[in-house]
């Protein structure tokens, strides 16, 4: 069984990034852009896996490497 759990509230505004206390371990899925420009790079994240091979409405195959991918990071 897979569960997602989304977050039931949501922060935003100038510099929020900077307050936000981050999950030990995350998957970060993003384009390749962000990547390039360094955005992910704020987050300060110690324990991830970036996924940024984004395609417009996924394939269940896609989905399904992700899930793998992360559980192999």
């Amino acid at each position: 069984m897979n569960v997602i759990k989304q977050p039931n509230f949501i922060i935003f505004g100038k510099n929020s990034i900077d307050e936000f206390n981050f999950p030990t371990s995350c998957l970060v899925i993003t384009s390749k852009g962000a990547k390039a420009r360094g955005w992910l790079d704020r987050f300060k994240l110690k324990n991830y896996y970036i996924f940024d091979r984004v395609e417009p409405n996924p394939s269940i195959e896609i989905i399904d490497e992700i899930i793998s991918d992360f559980r192999d990071s």
